[in-house]
């Protein structure tokens, strides 16, 4: 990164998809852990999609630096009713960590197997407990995220016509048409979405902190996402990344190296309100492969 520090929010990725791509660290927070007051227009009217699964996090170059803005900037604003203050730090647990190394839905890029397998080989060096493991249903997550942003998308896309190109809209509008609001009665896609939150929590129960690629693949070259077969690219890239925000739980995003000059990273990801948990895994993962951020800021 070009700067020591930065905000963003995540509704589908857009902290971790950057942070993957350029080799840097952000932390997609919790549900209500970081206020939205004042961060995105119009932030007193914001629509149900993003209130349920979009949140604001800091992005760094490093993990610590994560910790420190979260640590300063989270908890209760009055101009945000979901916001909470709670405990940065939660009661001890197992330093257990799941690997997720075949991801439902299709395979992986094997630069992006590969950076996985260095993350677990970083934690369990550092002592963590490593076991392979799936969590629920991550299709269906990914289907459930997609269907409650579609309900909201109509809305999106006239707000943003002024200043997203044409590709661009039409990649959203894509969306709407491939997850209509009108093929799923919205009180089914809200059962399913505490129905996976709970399922997803009995997985952390067991599994403190759980280990998946960001993309199951390499970052991808500038407007493919907006060419040809876009949307089916994008919703096989994120496969890991959806289930995070329908389910309101935190995920660092960390490199761990580079293929061909690309960058590689994972997520750390835990049960709702674990950031501390999310970082300490990655610092271990940050301490053990190092920092692979080519440029360093300019202070003067």
């Amino acid at each position: 990164g070009m700067s020591p520090f930065g905000l963003g929010n995540d509704l589908g990725g857009s902290l971790r998809n950057p942070a993957y791509c350029c080799g840097i660290t952000s932390l997609k927070t919790s549900f209500g852990r970081f206020p939205s007051a004042g961060t995105m227009p119009p932030a007193d009217t914001p629509t149900l999609a993003f209130q349920l699964m979009g949140v604001e996090g800091p992005m760094a170059r490093h993990v610590a630096d994560l910790r420190l803005g979260v640590e300063v900037m989270a908890g209760r604003h009055p101009r945000d009713p979901k916001s909470v203050t709670v405990p940065f730090d939660g009661p001890p647990v197992a330093r257990r960590a799941a690997v997720l190394t075949e991801v439902p839905g299709g395979p992986i890029h094997p630069a992006v197997a590969d950076g996985v397998a260095k993350a677990a080989g970083a934690l369990e060096a550092a002592g963590w407990e490593i076991v392979e493991a799936t969590p629920p249903e991550m299709e269906q997550c990914q289907e459930v995220w997609a269907r409650m942003l579609s309900c909201d998308m109509p809305a999106t896309v006239g707000a943003a016509a002024e200043i997203m190109s044409d590709d661009a809209l039409g990649l959203l509008n894509e969306l709407i048409d491939r997850f209509s609001p009108d093929d799923v009665p919205a009180i089914l896609i809200h059962t399913e979405y505490h129905r996976l939150g709970a399922a997803w929590a009995g997985f952390f129960a067991e599994n403190p902190v759980l280990i998946t690629p960001v993309w199951t693949q390499l970052p991808f070259a500038h407007d493919a996402d907006v060419g040809e077969g876009g949307m089916d690219l994008m919703l096989d890239l994120m496969r890991c990344i959806t289930p995070v925000n329908l389910l309101g739980i935190p995920a660092c995003a960390v490199p761990v190296g580079v293929s061909d000059g690309i960058p590689q990273g994972v997520q750390v990801i835990a049960d709702r309100y674990r950031e501390d948990l999310c970082l300490e895994g990655a610092a271990d993962i940050e301490d053990a492969l190092g920092n692979i951020t080519p440029i360093d800021p300019v202070t003067a």
